[in-house]
């Protein structure tokens, strides 16, 4: 393996084992990744890059810097994982009429944004540029949400999901009781005025794995691996 990559190789491997989930990240393409290298500790906070998936990884980065981690290479970092055990996460996001489908269901979740980002979610589709503006405008406004509006609107949701049930607070989609199952174990482990919550929940792909299968991440496509009890991921 060293003959062949020399002192540059180009994947990591990891087997994870974890019992709550794992934050909101996204990974560089190639090109990102060599420039972010090239700038290495200059400053990254406060930066934000036109591209969503730019302005996760600067989020991303700036964690590391704060604890002293240097951007160590300029690989892209697409994932290929691999469930070894039964395993949920939420991958890039949802095509826009399935948010669509869920600002119609969900008062209290449409009523988190503007009606302009609700019309430009209701004219997009999934290979045009409005898409990619109006998931961009859709994940800006979530993560600068106030807490207090997080609260409110998580709170209100709970209330809803006890009294009208999955469908009834998600709407007549196909993972509406997974959804809600998630919802509640991760609302017990973060709190009310988790962001990722609403994020994950509305904005996301989910996926659920059964030991053996596996998806392909592509670089610079957000992923939050939130699951069972003990989860284990080959990557």
């Amino acid at each position: 393996m060293q003959s062949m990559y020399k002192d540059d190789m180009p994947f990591l491997f990891k087997i994870l084992s974890f019992d709550k989930a794992l934050p909101l990240q996204a990974h560089p393409d190639p090109s990102l990744g060599e420039k972010l290298r090239k700038q290495e500790k200059r400053k990254y906070a406060g930066v934000y890059n036109s591209d969503c998936t730019s302005y996760l990884y600067y989020m991303e980065m700036n964690k590391m810097l704060t604890e002293r981690h240097p951007v160590v290479d300029d690989n892209g970092k697409p994932e290929v994982s691999v469930a070894l055990t039964d395993f949920t996460a939420f991958v890039g996001f949802r095509p826009p009429q399935h948010i669509k489908a869920f600002f119609d269901a969900v008062p209290e979740f449409a009523a988190l944004f503007n009606s302009s980002q609700r019309q430009l979610i209701d004219s997009a589709t999934n290979d045009d540029s409005k898409a990619k503006e109006a998931l961009k405008s859709l994940f800006d406004t979530s993560i600068h949400l106030d807490p207090s509006k997080i609260k409110d609107t998580v709170e209100k949701l709970n209330q809803k999901l006890e009294s009208s049930g999955p469908e009834g607070t998600f709407g007549k989609v196909d993972d509406a009781k997974a959804l809600a199952q998630i919802w509640k174990k991760h609302g017990k482990i973060f709190g009310s005025k988790d962001v990722g919550l609403l994020v994950t929940t509305f904005l996301m792909n989910l996926i659920q794995l059964k030991p053996g299968q596996g998806c392909w991440i592509l670089a610079g496509e957000s992923r939050d691996k939130r699951s069972n009890y003990e989860r284990n991921l080959l990557i």
